[in-house]
Order: structure tokens, then C-alpha cells, then sequence
């Protein structure tokens, strides 16, 4: 991948949508993510709370889509059950043709590692380490050889122009920089889907258009890329918008670039 982005921020622009009535849903025949019925129960001893109330969604394979809601709409949510972080309560997930709405823990990990590039608000980075340790971690949950998780670390880094910085600790870089490294993290195990949760929410205007500007090209790769985010602008540059409210999608638009 070309680490030097120079393709304007299609942020910036307005475009025509297509708009779906709350009950419909776009469905894809190649769906990568295919949420049937899903609800989502959290029970205290004596409240119960349903964070998500019938949720139909299809997402398919290199799409774009963002994901927007309030808080307490449920995209958190929503975004764990994708991520395999958690399971429905009742649907079913199936993920690139995999039913994995009751799969145990371990199985959910080894679900998560193979498939999905986590991307996150606050970057996860672990202080101690330098950037190149950081962007093995998820090869080594893997079994990968110290040699081949570290060239393929170096190789990511490059990626996202940051391999400069390969044997930097977080606390030596800007938050722009952490999140290119967290993003060169999720990108190591060469996951088809990237999952980024508010992935802008911690940094500055020119940070955020650098990296959303990489979210682009990823998605202009092939890959799969879903977008959790409350910000109009940040959620301007996905193909398709779906708003949640409530526990439930009101609307699923198609946005035309």
C-alpha cells in the first residue's frame, strides 16, 4: 500500500442518498456479516435491560458502512457482537458463512483473530512495548515464529508510513501516530474485515483526515471496513450509513460518491 495518501477527503463533499425505510433492510446474497433477529438482554437482579431489540443487518464483502447512534443507541453493542467480543441473546450472527452466534469463548477468539482487525478509540497500545511488539501481539496470540511476527510487523508499520517509528514506545508519538500504529495492528494477521470503534474520537482535524484517509485505501483494497462513530463528517466517508436508535436500525442509506 502507498503510505503517502494525497486522495481528497470525500468528507468534504455532499452526496445523494439512497434511503430505506426503518423497516427495511439492505440484504447482500455475498454478506460477510449477517445479523438475523438479533437482540441483546443484559440481565441485573432485578433490571433488565435490552440493548438491542431485533437487529437485521447484512454487510457485504469490501463494503464501506458506518455505523451511527447516540448514546445508548446500541452501537457499542452492536459493534461487540460483530466483533465476536460477545454473543446475541437471541438471532443469529454468521460471519463469512459461519454461524458463530454460540460459540464458547475460545472459540470467539480464534474467530476474532482470523477474521477481524480491531481498530479503537483509545489505540489499546501497551506502554511498555515498542510500536514493532505492539503490532506482533496479535501474531503471537497466533503461534506465529518471533521471526515471522516481527517481519510481518515491520511490513504493517511500512504500510502506514510509520515504519520510522518501529522502535518508538507509544508515549514517544502523537496520537495521530498511535492510532497508525493500532492500525497497523489490526492490519498484521491480514484480516478481510476492519472493525474500528470512534477511531478519530481522540485526535486532532489533520490527524483525523490522515486517518480516515487510510481507512480509503483499505477499503479501496478490498477489505471490509465498519465504522462505529457519532460525527457526520467522519461517517461521510462510508459507502453506506446505518443509524440505530433505541436498540433498533431507522434508517440504512446508500450513499452515492
Amino acid at each position: 500500500m502507498d503510505p503517502e495518501i494525497t486522495q481528497q477527503n470525500p468528507a468534504l463533499t455532499d452526496s445523494p442518498t439512497q434511503v430505506l425505510s426503518p423497516t427495511q433492510s439492505i440484504d447482500k446474497t455475498d454478506a460477510v456479516i449477517k445479523l438475523n433477529e438479533v437482540k441483546k438482554i443484559y440481565k441485573t437482579q432485578s433490571v433488565s435491560v435490552e440493548a438491542l431489540r431485533g437487529i437485521n443487518l447484512s454487510i457485504s464483502t469490501s463494503e464501506f458502512i458506518a455505523i451511527m447512534g447516540a448514546s445508548g443507541s446500541g452501537k457499542s453493542t452492536l459493534m461487540h457482537i460483530m466483533g465476536c467480543l460477545d454473543i446475541p441473546t437471541f438471532g443469529s450472527y454468521i460471519l463469512a458463512g459461519q454461524d458463530v452466534s454460540g460459540l464458547n469463548e475460545i472459540e470467539l477468539a480464534a474467530v476474532r483473530n482470523r477474521q477481524i482487525g480491531f481498530v479503537f478509540q483509545a489505540f489499546n497500545l501497551l506502554p511498555g512495548l515498542t510500536a514493532a511488539k505492539n503490532v506482533e501481539l496479535p501474531l503471537m496470540y497466533g503461534g506465529v515464529s518471533p521471526k515471522e511476527r516481527h517481519q510481518r510487523a515491520l511490513e504493517s508499520l511500512e504500510a502506514v508510513n510509520m515504519g520510522n517509528r518501529a522502535f518508538h514506545k507509544p508515549g514517544e508519538l502523537s496520537g495521530g501516530q498511535q492510532q497508525r500504529i493500532a492500525i497497523a495492528r489490526a492490519l498484521v494477521t491480514q484480516p478481510a474485515i476492519i472493525l474500528a470503534d470512534e477511531p478519530t474520537g481522540n485526535l486532532d482535524s489533520l490527524s483525523t483526515n490522515e486517518i480516515l484517509d487510510i481507512f480509503i485505501q483499505l477499503n479501496n483494497q478490498g477489505r471490509t471496513v465498519v465504522l462505529i462513530t457519532h460525527e457526520n463528517e467522519v461517517a461521510a466517508i462510508a459507502k453506506r450509513v446505518v443509524h440505530l436508535k433505541d436498540g433498533l436500525i431507522i434508517s440504512d442509506e446508500l450513499v452515492s460518491k
